[in-house]
């Protein structure tokens, strides 16, 4: 059996030993069978031994991640289109150009960089068949050069769902982090749950707001206002590293670069001693409850053990089983939340307002009786284009405050009702096992009440001659009343075709936040209840050893519980 590192004297320093720390650690995780926590700390050692920073890229799927690394390297070196790329994590690194590939059998791959789209997207490799486990792609570039490793990462609420997982099962080995944003769709639920992962875990977080060419000036200058009081709100202080680019027109990457240049030679350093020392209080912090989970479940009989895990077992399904019960509430929350600020102001504005439009285009018509008919079409069709982008970006203002504030209620009452569930999961082990419940498992971090932004495309015309030549030769009144009589058709349709618009659009946004919202949460909730799971079937299966190796074990697993708590305390207080 592997013996844990001797623990170190009564007088122990008042700063973590941070390589010392993680050798201590890996140790413990062979010994208890954290294989994803082991990784995470081995790969922690290695960019010390470098003295490396892993810089990743993260954010939900179609924010131009790669397209952003592509600029600040000033080359098309990843694959970048319309297909989410495969749940490969791809780090570009300093070094001989060159790509090497892991693969999850162990064995490792080099090929031209030319080759890199075989491996990480979803049309060379779909649902990574090849078995891809990393990817390192090597160049020259003095920002590499300089000290850090750019980390391209899936995308989250992407419609592949091993994609969201690999990006968040990369969180235990970034250093730094760039969030990319959409400027049209800024800080969905999703975006806001990982910032708060961020925050946690990482010692600097830097925010694109990318796709900026889209918006007006105007726009420009309130998302950026909007993004950088919701980076202070999440982040809990404030911050000057929310930058707003075009990754594919090159705007704004100069100063973006800048600044990971002076992360690179300036802040390497402590931001790497920062991050390491997170991930090994947070290793630790996973080590001790295994380890005192263990310890509960080895003093009691196997058959009581055995009754025991049965029961947690049992009430852990029922606890699931209300989980799902409170996505469909949510579900169900949000349809009735469209139904009630979208749908039926919808309906009872087309009720309301066709007559008033009309009534508006036969006085402005009438104004203009002087006109040829040719000329009186032209100025028909430019009044209904601009008076229904006007009507329509007013009906978005409207509603988007009322169906925001719905959904974030709907939301919050579901990250409540899925805190105690894991609180419940916890109460329940505490009490099946005989541990004290404050020992066992760290907050979700499930808390804060979400905010959202909804912005609508501009509506597009279908704004052709509201009338063929034909109308246009009939000369007077006659000509005229039949021209506007076409013109008040065009005008409801078009009322109509941007009404279902609206409504459509209004509908995909809530759904989808909505749904991604709800899966974070539910993985949330599901990792925590698996590792409990785990810990505990792992203590069942080693229970039956020889008492003599019974009780070294015992003792083991006491060594790695005082040493665990001097870590999390050292380390968080790094």
């Amino acid at each position: 059996m592997k013996q844990a590192t001797e623990p170190s004297s009564p007088n122990s320093p008042a700063e973590l030993d941070v390589c010392g720390a993680l050798g201590e650690l890996i140790g413990f995780c062979e010994i208890l069978g954290l294989d994803r926590t082991l990784r995470d700390l081995l790969a922690a050692r290695e960019r010390v031994a470098l003295d490396r920073v892993n810089l990743v890229v993260l954010g939900e799927f179609k924010r131009g991640k790669s397209t952003l690394i592509n600029a600040l390297l000033d080359r098309e070196l990843l694959p970048t289109g319309v297909l989410p790329l495969t749940s490969t994590v791809t780090a570009v690194a300093a070094g001989e150009p060159k790509l090497l590939v892991w693969l999850t059998d162990g064995e490792t791959l080099e090929a031209p960089v030319s080759e890199l789209g075989r491996y990480v997207t979803e049309a060379g490799n779909p649902g990574n068949h090849l078995g891809v486990a990393r990817v390192r792609v090597q160049i020259e570039h003095e920002l590499l050069e300089a000290g850090i490793d750019l980390v391209d990462t899936p995308g989250v609420g992407s419609i592949y769902e091993h994609n969201t997982n690999a990006a968040h099962d990369f969180l235990g080995q970034v250093d730094a982090a760039v969030l990319v944003l959409d400027a049209g769709q800024p800080f969905t639920a999703a975006e806001q749950q990982l910032v708060r992962e961020l925050a946690d875990r990482t010692p600097r977080v830097l925010v694109v707001l990318n796709k900026i060419d889209q918006l007006t000036e105007g726009d420009r200058r309130a998302t950026l206002e909007f993004i950088e009081q919701a980076a202070n709100e999440l982040l809990g202080s404030e911050r000057d590293d929310v930058f707003p680019v075009s990754a594919r027109e090159g705007e704004g990457t100069a100063a973006l670069r800048r600044r990971l240049r002076g992360l690179a030679t300036d802040e390497r350093s402590g931001t790497l001693a920062r991050s390491v020392a997170g991930i090994a209080a947070a290793a630790a912090a996973e080590l001790l409850t295994a380890a005192r989970l263990e310890i509960s479940a080895r003093e009691l009989p196997l058959s009581e053990l055995e009754r025991r895990l049965g029961v947690f077992t049992a009430r852990i399904g029922e606890l699931r089983s209300t989980g799902e019960e409170a996505s469909e509430l949510l579900e169900q929350g949000v349809r009735a939340a469209l139904s009630e600020h979208l749908d039926r102001p919808l309906e009872a504005w087309a009720r309301t307002e066709a007559d008033r439009l009309r009534g508006e285009l036969g006085a402005y018509a009438a104004e203009r009786r002087s006109l040829s008919s040719a000329d009186l079409s032209r100025a028909l069709s430019a009044w209904i284009d601009e008076r229904i982008r006007v009507e329509f970006a007013s009906l978005g203002d409207e509603y988007e405050p009322a169906l925001a504030g719905a959904l974030a209620e709907l939301q919050e009452r579901y990250a409540q009702r899925l805190q105690s569930i894991l609180d419940e999961a916890r109460a329940l082990a505490a009490e099946v096992f005989d541990t004290e419940r404050g020992e066992l498992w760290p907050p979700a971090g499930l808390r804060e009440r979400s905010r959202f932004s909804f912005k609508l495309d501009e509506p597009q015309g279908a704004l052709e001659m509201i009338v063929g030549r034909a109308r246009t030769l009939v000369p007077g009144r006659v000509g005229h009343r039949m021209l506007l009589r076409d013109a008040e058709e065009r005008l409801v349709a078009m009322a109509d075709r941007h009404a279902g618009r609206l409504r459509s659009q209004l509908h995909e946004q809530v759904v989808s936040t909505s749904r991604a919202y709800r899966k974070e949460l539910a993985a949330s909730v599901e990792q925590a209840i698996g590792g409990m799971t785990g810990a505990l079937a792992r203590a069942s299966s080693r229970h039956a050893e020889e008492r003599d190796d019974a009780r070294a074990r015992l003792g083991e697993l006491a060594g790695i519980v005082e040493r665990c708590e001097l870590i999390c305390k050292l380390g968080r207080a790094s």
